[in-house]
């Protein structure tokens, strides 16, 4: 995985042709606060399931960041797999994680989301599971989190030794590793989560399952993503894999189209395997 606090701070704008290979993983940060006024023209690309979850906000602001994230998520579908965005068919798992059908993909495609206050987090990974998890800085409290059953008993004593903002800062980021690994594997809030211990300490973030030993522990990869001051974010990769960031920009009409190369066979080497169009 890519060390803590170096390239994963930069996100760059993504280049004209995107690869993404077995090997790897693809994360998009989205300013939504930016776009908010492109929600209203965005509902259209959105399901009929995605509609109906848009016009159960009370508040413009939230409905419009929520038609935002989801329209964004389509329309990156949608240029890794070579479809119109509203084109694009996404299930859901048993316990709500998203996913595209095998036999639509074909590929492998695999991706996760998630989205808290101004911005949304995208991961794409091809033939391995990604979870991700992006988490505004609110008050939290310990007892509460342990009332709630979330934290395991080593992670309660060591967040219990620390004090003010070190405190607050750890419990963000524990709050994120654990979403982001329980999202990966697709048992969400059905986890058995007090089982689960993610290291609460800046940098080198891991994950242990209690009942599953080591060999389990080291099918996951977790790796602290720098989003923006105020907000804690996890990606949790299934494996070791190279990430690259980029940042989600609107396609100007004048702009080249861009295109994506999905890779089943490693890493990304050849420049012609599978074009989509944007």
């Amino acid at each position: 995985m890519t060390p803590s606090g170096e390239s994963l701070m930069c996100w760059e704008p993504p280049p004209t042709r995107v690869c993404l290979g077995r090997g790897e993983v693809h994360v998009w940060r989205a300013a939504l606060s930016a776009e908010g006024s492109r929600g209203a023209g965005q509902m259209g690309s959105l399901s009929e399931q995605e509609r109906l979850g848009a016009r159960g906000f009370h508040f413009a602001k939230d409905r419009d960041r929520y038609v935002l994230s989801r329209s964004i998520l389509r329309q990156l579908l949608g240029l890794y797999l070579g479809r119109r965005p509203a084109a694009v068919d996404i299930s859901v798992g048993p316990f709500g994680k998203p996913f595209v059908p095998e036999d639509s993909a074909g590929s492998g495609l695999r991706f996760n989301l998630s989205h808290s206050g101004d911005f949304a987090l995208y991961a794409f990974s091809v033939g391995r599971d990604v979870g991700i998890d992006l988490e505004r800085s609110v008050p939290l409290e310990l007892d509460e989190l342990d009332s709630a059953g979330f934290l395991s008993e080593r992670e309660k004593l060591e967040l219990s030794s620390l004090g003010g903002r070190s405190r607050q800062e750890a419990l963000l980021r524990c709050w994120a590793r654990k979403e982001a690994y329980i999202k990966a594997t697709g048992e969400g809030m059905n986890a058995p989560l007090t089982e689960i211990e993610v290291s609460v300490a800046p940098g080198s973030p891991s994950v242990h399952r209690r009942q599953r030993g080591r060999e389990a522990d080291r099918r996951w990869s977790l790796e602290d993503l720098c989003v923006a001051p105020g907000y804690a974010a996890c990606l949790a990769v299934e494996g070791e894999a190279a990430i690259d960031t980029w940042e989600w920009l609107w396609p100007e009409p004048e702009s080249p189209p861009r295109a994506a190369v999905l890779w089943t066979g490693g890493r990304c080497a050849a420049p012609d395997v599978k074009w989509s169009g944007w």
